[in-house]
């Protein structure tokens, strides 16, 4: 049982890192300026759309904007506004 659940995590770990890697590739579509939480969602929703020919809905687009969160993929100013880190 402890095997079966060693490979559940590893195959969701795989998942995420995977998730992650098409949100920076369409972060480096953004551009890097400073704009509040809710512009980049939608700006990531709209680039998802074109991208990849999925819609995002806007509670879908902030979990890829808080996955990119824990990633460390934005950077936040001192006024509390996020901005994409192209890598």
């Amino acid at each position: 049982m402890a095997d079966h659940i060693r490979k559940l995590n590893i195959a969701r770990l795989a998942k995420s890192d995977e998730r992650a890697q098409l949100v920076q590739a369409v972060f480096n579509l953004l551009p890097a300026e400073p704009v509040f939480p809710y512009q980049l969602r939608d700006a990531l929703a709209r680039e998802w759309k074109l991208c990849y020919e999925e819609d995002v809905d806007p509670k879908a687009a902030w979990n890829l904007v808080r996955l990119a969160m824990r990633k460390g993929m934005v950077g936040r100013t001192d006024d509390g506004r996020i901005y994409p880190r192209h890598g």
